[in-house]
């Protein structure tokens, strides 16, 4: 077998599972969608084809593709540089010196002047 053999062979298989054959059609889901045909509508031209699936089901996979598309296109819209040390890519919140965080508060009395004065 040479290697365009098996190259042809592995794009003759056709996925086995539900959510695999969906997601070849789920951009053109997502295309009906966009220009106002309703989900039900599009359930019920894939039952007619053949293909079983409850509405529910279809709703469920059709959430699980939008997730998986934002999710993979945020990772894209901003690449990070390797060599930028982690903390100054993530800043965390700013760290105030005790004097700042201090400064317009009332100072604590001692809890042994504080016993004097209630005795």
């Amino acid at each position: 077998m040479t290697k365009t053999d098996a190259q042809q062979a592995i794009e003759q298989t056709a996925p086995t599972t539900k959510a695999a054959q969906l997601r070849e059609v789920m951009p053109q889901i997502e295309k009906k969608l966009a220009a106002g045909v309703q989900l039900g509508t599009i359930h019920q031209a894939l039952t007619d084809a053949g293909f079983e699936l409850t509405f529910q089901t279809l709703k469920t996979y059709l959430y699980r593709y939008r997730k998986h598309r934002a999710k993979s296109a945020g990772r894209q819209a901003e690449p990070v540089d390797s060599r930028t040390p982690r903390h100054r890519r993530y800043p965390g919140p700013r760290r105030l010196s005790r004097p700042q965080q201090m400064a317009g508060l009332p100072r604590r009395e001692n809890r042994s002047q504080c016993r004097r004065l209630i005795v």
